[in-house]
């Protein structure tokens, strides 16, 4: 970590100071009680580099971000269309902050292997980066725990349905199966992107103030005719008893974004203002000339 290469010639030269002090406590008390005031700037010195070394580290990534494995950047330009589309500098820019995300997020696996392959924790990333493209804050805090189970699983609030995705905005977690995550980036469009539609739900709990266009249930025929996907294939794919036709329709945004602008203009443009993006303009989707203000 880059906070710690910043800490460590201060923390040599507390090391010399404190070596000093004990050669001359007892033959020279005066030099002793310079020694001594400089213990006392280091450790507070130390002490600030300690509180702030999350948002040093964050600087130096920024500056510096991990390169992309070249096999996670040729999954990318094979599976997810939006990466895909993208202009070369723009692709740079979606990578870039696919690695930060990485590194800025805790991936834990339960009840499955030890270490998660690079694959799986980008497809995640990814997913995330593409919702987030046109924001200036793409890490979606504070969830910052990615908790992932081989296949799907319940959970405290579900705890009788077998579901591929959930968060907490309590403890900073989001849940996914490692079959959802790589049937949603493989199969995409035909298989429903349970990452895209559970990052649309994270996207709405932290921003509460966000006026979201209110959808009531009479919009899933119209949701159904833009995916080919019914309310019932939704439903089978998350597993919860209840879906909100919010994240889907979001999620259809993203991945069809041309039949959703013929079906629903007016939401289509809403959305665009939300996420600074448009899905349609596939080289350059994000509208550089408006900058989204989140309340």
């Amino acid at each position: 970590m880059f906070s710690r290469i910043v800490a460590f010639p201060f923390i040599m030269a507390l090391g010399w100071c404190l070596y000093n002090i004990y050669h001359y406590y007892d033959s020279n008390p005066q030099e002793t009680n310079i020694y001594m005031i400089g213990v006392a700037v280091l450790a507070v010195i130390l002490s600030i580099i300690y509180i702030f070394s999350p948002q040093i580290d964050w600087w130096w990534f920024n500056r510096n971000p991990p390169k992309m494995h070249e096999k996670l950047r040729m999954l990318l330009q094979k599976y997810n269309r939006f990466y895909r589309n993208l202009t070369v500098k723009e692709k740079e820019r979606f990578r870039k902050r696919v690695s930060l995300y990485m590194h800025a997020h805790e991936f834990k696996p339960m009840g499955g292997p030890e270490t998660l392959p690079e694959d799986v924790r980008g497809f995640i990333a990814a997913a995330a980066v593409q919702l987030t493209f046109g924001q200036k804050d793409f890490t979606l805090e504070p969830f910052e725990h990615i908790i992932l189970y081989p296949g799907a699983f319940p959970s405290p609030q579900y705890p009788k349905h077998l579901h591929n995705s959930e968060h907490y905005k309590e403890d900073g977690v989001i849940m996914f199966s490692i079959k959802s995550v790589m049937d949603s980036t493989t199969l995409s469009p035909r298989a429903y992107h349970v990452l895209l539609h559970e990052y649309a739900s994270v996207f709405e709990t932290i921003n509460p103030k966000m006026d979201f266009p209110a959808l009531d249930e009479s919009i899933w025929e119209t949701l159904e005719s833009i995916s080919g996907m019914s309310k019932e294939f939704v439903h089978e794919s998350i597993n919860i008893p209840k879906v909100s036709p919010r994240p889907v329709s979001i999620h259809h945004f993203f991945v069809f974004p041309e039949k959703f602008q013929e079906k629903l203009p007016t939401l289509y443009n809403r959305y665009k203002e939300i996420f600074n993006l448009d899905p349609c303009e596939m080289h350059e989707p994000v509208l550089e000339w408006r900058n989204l203000q989140i309340a």
